[in-house]
């Protein structure tokens, strides 16, 4: 199973690969102008910091219950602050499969933004993996609507 979860972030990352060479595109002063229908922010790297909170987030305070500050948004200012937090991400995803190999359905409880949740380290994995996808879309929908042109970042493409 790791190795199957394994590949399956591996293609998450190779679309965001796709994702973070067309924010490269982006001016400065897009990459951080918010638009105020777009909720986390309203601003591509905004979007591209509360992918990352949300990983470490429910990842490494919630599962491995570890302690986490969230990054405040302004504290990253280019496209490279966002890249290296990832990279820090992609380095707790392999901890967070290390961490539950064998016992990927075993539930987890805890509290996360003063609420309760259950949930086994698959359906954590899978909330993370979706969640960034989701904010890719609004990602290419704000450059859409500061006058770039989308691409492809779908898995299969």
């Amino acid at each position: 199973m790791r190795q199957v979860l394994h590949a399956q972030y591996q293609l998450t990352r190779d679309a965001r690969a796709v994702l973070m060479t067309y924010c490269a595109t982006i001016s400065p002063d897009n990459f951080v102008r918010s638009h105020p229908e777009v909720g986390n922010g309203g601003s591509i790297r905004n979007l591209l910091v509360h992918i990352n909170n949300s990983y470490h987030g429910w990842l490494l305070k919630f599962a491995l219950r570890e302690p986490f500050q969230k990054r405040v948004y302004t504290d990253l200012l280019t496209l490279k602050d966002c890249d290296n937090y990832f990279q820090l991400t992609d380095h707790l995803m392999e901890r967070f499969l290390d961490h539950f190999d064998q016992r990927y359905d075993q539930p987890v409880e805890g509290e996360l933004a003063s609420r309760h949740f259950r949930a086994t380290p698959l359906e954590l994995f899978t909330h993370v993996l979706t969640h960034e996808f989701h904010h890719k879309g609004q990602i290419l929908v704000l450059g859409r609507a500061w006058g770039y042109e989308p691409v492809d970042t779908d898995v299969l493409r």
